[in-house]
């Protein structure tokens, strides 16, 4: 190792044992217990307010929902809800798992379930998964394991939105607030919160009550680490064991290291977002397809993401996506047509927008902002590219601020619906409004025909292809560094982090 990455290594490790307070030695070395280093530390413990997966893989080991998205035999699972049945095309009961309790003490029961439906929805309370609930209309309670969820039409997707949903204790939250249980939660789930030091750890540690049994882990700690050749550094030292988004230049070094890198291609499509909502030369279509021709996506892929990407086909759908429109190609690389575009729009002489990015939440996130405000200022388009924390990213981009363009990612689950809630108009995230496209959507989210249903979306990618909301990029593949000592972990599509059945030797 040179001198100059020896010292980066040093100075990096410096500030993974500062940020920890914790001696290295004790670090990672007990069996049973995991150390799991995250690009972004968890911005909330409330799965009302939760909305990145970072965050989330924090909160689901606490909370749990009714219904399990298994991608290893792709079927939706009893979890919660032992079992369910459609009454009438809109209305669905489930019955709920007897004795599961919350950690406080608390039952789960039907009256629980209704109550984190009236929270959701809860307009006071302004949730940004409030799509969760879309198309609900009441969930009645029949007895105290037995609840029914009524729809106004009837709802294909009912399940895959009841599996994003964890459920969180009524009485506990009713006495104490959703602050204090935003930083002090409860839940059913088979580990339960024993310290949080905000912007350094969370730990937590296993339920001894959970429904499943004993959990295999005894301690889980969550680190959030912005910076790459820090968190790299802390799986080399022993300071994490499982870590994500590893470097793409470091993969090789740690597979040598005895380190095991794994690729998972993402269910998360790589974006730009771009802001037609609030005028502006982004408001002309014609500027949107003169981006999309500008980026050079291949080269991206092949020299910042060594390969590790695979080009959108001119939608937010990937191809195991239902929905996905099979006839529909790519952007072709194409500058002189992006120029040809620009001029027919009034921007012969270029135009200057500024561009946000985030530091540590996707892959590469900051190499391929900076390579994308290249490829745009050859076609004469000015970027001012401002780097943001997390925190501060997603309160602009739920206060419509993020504008005019964004570098983003959405892992919605494998199906249009919830890819498309977010380009409808009106939504929390949406910064698009195309009353064709929305009513396409709106059909199909109701069309029980899936044949039918399936052409809806086509048609309602096909209008996004025209009039793009953003510039499409490529499908992520996530980058996962593994200590020797974890056994029995594998990645999913979801980059939902599964610890059930996970062990850590010593």
């Amino acid at each position: 190792m040179g001198k100059t990455r020896f010292a980066l290594v040093l100075i990096a490790l410096s500030a993974v044992l500062a940020m920890m307070a914790w001696p290295a030695s004790s670090i990672g070395a007990t069996p049973g217990e995991l150390v799991i280093a995250e690009g972004v530390f968890p911005v909330t413990l409330d799965p009302l307010i939760a909305t990145d997966q970072d965050t989330l893989n924090a909160v689901e080991q606490i909370d749990e929902p009714l219904v399990w998205n298994n991608y290893q035999t792709g079927k939706l699972e009893p979890y919660l809800a032992t079992s369910w049945k459609v009454v009438s095309p809109t209305v669905w009961e489930f019955k709920l798992r007897p004795g599961v309790k919350f950690t406080d003490g608390e039952e789960l029961t039907a009256d629980v379930v209704r109550y984190n439906w009236q929270r959701l929805v809860d307009p006071q309370r302004k949730s940004p998964n409030t799509y969760l609930a879309q198309g609900i209309t009441d969930v009645q309670v029949v007895d105290k394991s037995t609840v029914r969820f009524t729809t106004d039409k009837p709802s294909p997707v009912l399940l895959l939105q009841l599996s994003m949903w964890p459920m969180v204790p009524m009485t506990y939250i009713q006495q104490h607030g959703d602050a204090y249980f935003a930083s002090h939660p409860v839940g059913t789930g088979p580990y339960m919160l024993a310290e949080e030091i905000p912007n350094q750890r969370i730990v937590l540690q296993a339920n001894a009550n959970y429904w499943r049994g004993k959990p295999s882990l005894q301690r889980v700690t969550f680190l959030g680490i912005p910076e790459e050749a820090t968190r790299m550094a802390a799986l080399q030292t022993k300071a994490a064991d499982l870590v994500t988004l590893v470097g793409i230049d470091d993969a090789p070094r740690l597979q040598q290291a005895g380190f095991t890198v794994v690729p998972e291609p993402s269910n998360r499509n790589m974006f730009v977002l771009l802001d037609t909502l609030h005028g502006g030369p982004l408001a002309d279509k014609r500027v949107r397809q003169a981006f999309n021709y500008a980026i050079d996506k291949a080269s991206t892929i092949k020299y910042v993401l060594k390969g590790y990407g695979a080009i959108l086909d001119g939608q937010l759908l990937t191809k195991s996506t239902f929905g996905y429109n099979p006839n529909l190609k790519p952007y072709p690389y194409d500058p002189t047509k992006a120029k040809q575009l620009l001029a027919q729009a009034g921007y012969a002489n270029g135009l200057r927008l500024t561009f946000y990015t985030s530091s540590g939440h996707y892959q590469a996130d900051e190499q391929i902002s900076t390579a994308i405000t290249g490829q745009l200022q050859n076609i004469g388009v000015t970027v001012d590219l401002e780097t943001l924390d997390w925190g501060t990213f997603l309160l602009k981009l739920r206060s419509k601020q993020l504008g005019p363009m964004a570098f983003q990612g959405l892992i919605p689950p494998p199906d249009a619906n919830f890819m498309y809630l977010n380009q409808e108009c009106g939504q929390v995230n949406s910064y698009y409004c195309n009353k064709q496209f929305d009513s396409l959507v709106d059909a199909a989210r109701t069309e029980l025909d899936t044949a039918k249903r399936r052409q809806l979306y086509w048609k309602a990618a096909a209008i996004q292809y025209d009039d793009p909301p953003v510039i499409f990029l490529w499908q992520q593949v996530d980058l996962y560094g593994i200590s020797p000592r974890v056994q029995h972990w594998q990645p999913r599509p979801d980059e939902v982090i599964d610890l059930w059945g996970v062990t850590a030797g010593g």
